[in-house]
């Protein structure tokens, strides 16, 4: 009775991934639930901010690497 049903937390986790998206176009938010007996339960959620994206894409430096243990020739 503190804490409040389950059910409920549920659907303000999925406002909360809205207001998210809402405020930080571009951005990533994915969530996902099993089905209990009891209900649902969370298993995980994704959160990444668009400008994490940027930032990563921009400063990350291109590597190819190449393991030469099966080159031959």
């Amino acid at each position: 009775m503190i804490h409040g049903a389950s059910e409920e937390k549920y659907v303000q986790l999925r406002n909360y991934a809205k207001e998210l998206r809402r405020s930080n176009p571009g951005s990533s938010v994915k969530i996902k639930c099993k089905e209990t007996a009891g209900g649902f339960a969370l298993e995980r959620i994704y959160v990444c901010f668009d400008a994490c994206k940027k930032a990563f894409v921009n400063s990350c430096i291109p590597l190819i690497g190449l393991d030469s243990c099966f080159l031959k020739g």
